[in-house]
């Protein structure tokens, strides 16, 4: 079927059109090669235990295991697979989010429309959530996906239809959900966002806010019944999860708003100035009647794009190395929109107050998101707002008027467009150098390591694989079998439980080097059968950073000394900073039955 060369024509003449699309082309390839790359025993191993057999764990304040466990599923535990479609799930939303945003905000869009090439341009972004190069789907990147939803609803709930109103309520229900089920500190700050906007925004109704709650509940009700059968057992959970924190922490919680100070480096602020001036620059030239000043901003978007190219064939990052700030250079296209907007004209003549006082409502709705994504996280907090970015972006197009012509939509989103493919490939490659807790940069690993004897090879580096390799050996040949129970003393090598096919019983990471580590373990071993406890093969690490002291099994009438028998010296493995490895053993029960016997629990 031809289609009318009416709608074909604005894609052979604007060629702009084509450079988001290639660049996303060209981009997405490069991740695409590299999201088998990498793999980090502690995060990322606490991530697959959860996510792989959620329903062996009483009590969770997150509930992303089970979330994902249906995509774990359909990836037959593949883990490469599951990352390709967690990483495509959250492009989808993103171009979803943008989609609305521009089709409620700056002007409709038909389903033919060139500008739609733009948006995969700004979909970008969505990369960026892989600043520290965890790709792995986890609560962090559940509470993004939730947001994205949210943000969606927001749009659709503005709508003129009663109808598209109604649905976009309900998908502001499902994003807070999900919310819940990633963090609840999130979803309660949320859900104060959501007040506060129906409080003061002129197109959001009353009326329709019921829609959300109903939603929201069903699913929730849905889920209770699914997982835990009552609501009883299901607050059960949550908090006995809480007290487990309380008491990781030293009965201090406050870590849920705790900043640190801001600090960033010369480099990096010259790197945000100059993001800042190319963007403002070139919305002004790309926008301007003069033909001159037009054809400047041409060859602004052209250098853009010939210097992200670059970035992506030689994998550089600009000089930029890994900090918590680095990935803060995204939200200076943010600000110099925003001082486009508020001090310059569109189009030859000044926006109208109403029409800005909603542009700017928008915008400052969804950077609401940002405190609401990193609130309750126990890191670094600026770091946190570095996997936040594609919520900047997401502001930096609300703030875009309504425009009258789909023309003056493609002006203004040209440079932008280009900037996202410069500032998502400077960030991204970054994280590919320097990846959290791992040696050397991602595109250097070259040895194969299968995560379970069914699934593709993740590539990492040649120690680190002949680490894994000498230790499924030991553990086989002294009889460790695939679902054996095990029991962490480590306090961070979750990751390597999973490698060994194993079950971490009690919690998918018994964190150490907290204050709380021991009892917090004693506590969480109590709530299991004495029978499976005895019979748990034990993992330590006695000379660690972050074991945990053999005495967390004394109330058990437990010894390591005694009850357990030396079966495998894992080897040490050097390397930078957290990723180094002192030497491990693995040790066997000797009698379960007398162990059982003397156990209390």
């Amino acid at each position: 079927m031809s289609l009318p060369i009416e709608k074909i024509r604005p894609f052979t003449r604007d060629y702009f059109l084509f450079i988001p699309f290639l660049a996303c082309f060209i981009l997405f390839l490069n991740v695409a090669k590299l999201i088998s790359y990498g793999l980090d025993l502690t995060d990322e191993g606490f991530y697959l235990n959860w996510i792989s057999a959620p329903w062996i764990y009483e009590t969770s304040v997150t509930q992303f295991g089970f979330i994902y466990h249906p995509l774990w599923r359909l990836a037959d535990g593949d883990l490469v697979l599951f990352r390709t479609m967690g990483l495509a799930l959250t492009f989808i939303l993103f171009f979803c989010s943008i989609h609305a945003s521009l089709t409620v905000q700056a002007s409709p869009l038909s389903f033919f429309a060139p500008e739609k090439f733009y948006l995969l341009g700004f979909a970008l972004f969505s990369l960026l959530t892989f600043g520290y190069w965890m790709p792995t789907p986890n609560y962090n990147t559940l509470n993004l996906q939730s947001l994205l939803i949210v943000i969606s609803g927001f749009f659709w709930a503005q709508s003129a239809t009663s109808r598209t109103r109604k649905l976009g309520w309900a998908m502001i229900g499902l994003g807070g959900f999900l919310c819940f089920m990633a963090k609840p500190p999130s979803a309660a700050l949320l859900g104060l966002v959501l007040g506060l906007a129906l409080c003061f925004s002129r197109r959001l109704k009353w009326a329709d806010a019921p829609f959300s709650a109903l939603t929201a509940v069903l699913f929730l009700a849905a889920f209770v019944w699914m997982v835990d059968g009552s609501v009883a057992k299901f607050f059960y959970r949550l908090y006995e999860d809480y007290r487990d924190s309380k008491l990781l922490a030293g009965d201090r919680l406050d870590f849920l708003i705790r900043l640190y100070p801001f600090k960033m480096n010369l480099r990096e602020g010259l790197c945000w100035c100059l993001v800042f001036a190319v963007t403002l620059g070139s919305s002004f030239c790309i926008s301007h009647r003069e033909v001159g000043l037009r054809r400047l901003g041409a060859l602004i978007v052209a250098a853009i794009f010939l210097l992200s190219v670059y970035c992506i064939l030689r994998r550089e990052a600009l000089g930029l190395s890994q900090t918590p700030f680095v990935c803060l250079i995204a939200t200076a296209p943010t600000v110099a929109i925003l001082a486009w907007r508020s001090l310059l004209c569109r189009d030859g003549r000044a926006v109208g107050p109403v029409e800005a006082s909603s542009s700017f409502f928008n915008a400052a709705f969804i950077l609401a998101m940002v405190p609401v994504y990193i609130f309750g996280t126990n890191t670094h907090k600026w770091g946190a707002i570095g996997s936040a970015m594609p919520l900047f972006t997401l502001a930096t197009i609300a703030m875009y008027p309504r425009f009258e012509t789909a023309e003056i939509l493609r002006k203004h989103l040209r440079g932008l467009a280009s900037l996202s493919l410069l500032v998502a490939t400077v960030c991204l490659n970054v994280g590919l150098k320097t990846p959290y807790r791992q040696t050397g940069p991602v595109y250097e690993f070259r040895a194969e390591l299968r995560p379970r004897s069914d699934s593709k090879p993740v590539l990492v580096r040649a120690e680190l694989a002949r680490y894994v390799s000498q230790v499924r050996e030991q553990a086989e040949s002294s009889g460790f079998l695939e679902g054996t129970s095990l029991i962490d003393l480590t306090g961070r090598a979750p990751g390597l439980v999973y490698l060994l096919g194993g079950r971490a019983i009690g919690a998918p990471w018994m964190y150490g080097g907290y204050p709380g580590s021991v009892a917090t373990a004693v506590q969480v071993l109590k709530r299991l059968p004495c029978a499976q406890v005895s019979a748990a093969w034990i993992l330590t690490e006695p000379l660690g950073p972050r074991a945990i002291d053999g005495a967390a099994l004394a109330p058990f009438g437990l010894s390591l000394v005694e009850d357990y028998l030396e079966v495998a010296t894992l080897p040490a493995l050097e390397a930078k900073g957290a990723a180094a490895i002192s030497t491990r053993y693995l040790l066997k029960p000797k009698n379960s039955l007398k162990s059982l016997s003397e156990c209390v629990p």
